[in-house]
């Protein structure tokens, strides 16, 4: 099938979208046309096998149906934006149900870089700003997904997730003390090992091998043993929020 072919499918699928915006009856039939696209979508986000039986399909139903009633052909063609709005929708559901611990009530700036807000949830994407949009909000999904891990491992060193707000570092110097920490627990099991055992930093070992004074331990001691947790874990987006101490594990 040549380019052109391709485009042609696209557009008239893009021009039957309208019509189904117009025209509840063929909305249904249209709708009816792509249920196993929506399923699939679905199954995509959420990582598991769906089903119309499930709560998934209908909330991935009506985020379709508010698909095709948002539609603007200016703004991109209508399934990257359908599947844009599937994702948000079933987002936003995994958020109610969770409750706080999905939340991602700490803003990540508190680690040691900015993360990027998801695009404002009217916003319409240029064609050609499908792909990087949809990185973006995966991306960001799968962070709320760490998150929400973390705040479990979290809960059995007796502190929550958004705690870090208040323990986290903020001078850089302090940053880099903190690193140092992160760094040389991660390194050595059997401080690691002590650490999950007692659920407590191992302050006075720290102390012997690394310049940083025992206030700090004290001070940022939930950010430190959150890092820790981070950094030897499976974390692959809350990692990037660690510069510092990626840097000093390179080394």
């Amino acid at each position: 099938m040549s380019d052109s072919d391709i485009e042609l499918i696209v557009n008239e699928l893009d021009q039957n979208a309208i019509l189904a915006k117009n025209d509840p009856v063929y909305c249904s039939k249209f709708i009816e046309q792509y249920e196993g696209y929506i399923l699939r979508t679905a199954a995509k986000v959420t990582g598991q096998f769906i089903t119309k039986s499930d709560d998934e399909w209908s909330i991935a139903l009506l985020a379709f149906n508010e698909a095709i009633q948002t539609f603007l052909p200016d703004k991109g063609h209508f399934l990257p934006f359908a599947e844009l709005v599937i994702r948000r929708r079933l987002y936003d559901e995994f958020k109610k149900k969770a409750g706080r611990d999905w939340e991602l009530t700490v803003n990540p700036a508190f680690f040691e870089a900015d993360l990027e807000d998801i695009e404002g949830e009217g916003r319409l994407y240029p064609a050609h700003d499908f792909k990087d949009a949809q990185q973006k909000f995966q991306s960001e999904f799968n962070g709320k997904l760490e998150i929400r891990e973390m705040a479990k491992i979290l809960e059995n060193y007796g502190f929550r997730f958004a705690d870090l707000a208040a323990d986290s570092p903020k001078a850089m110097k302090t940053k880099r003390a903190c690193a140092l920490a992160i760094a040389h627990i991660s390194r050595h099991p059997d401080l690691l090992d002590q650490l999950r055992r007692q659920k407590r930093l191992p302050a006075s070992e720290i102390i012997k091998f690394v310049k940083i004074p025992p206030k700090i331990l004290e001070r940022h001691r939930k950010y430190i043993i959150a890092a820790v947790e981070i950094m030897t874990g499976d974390f692959p987006v809350l990692k990037n929020y660690f510069p510092l101490v990626k840097e000093e594990l390179s080394k």
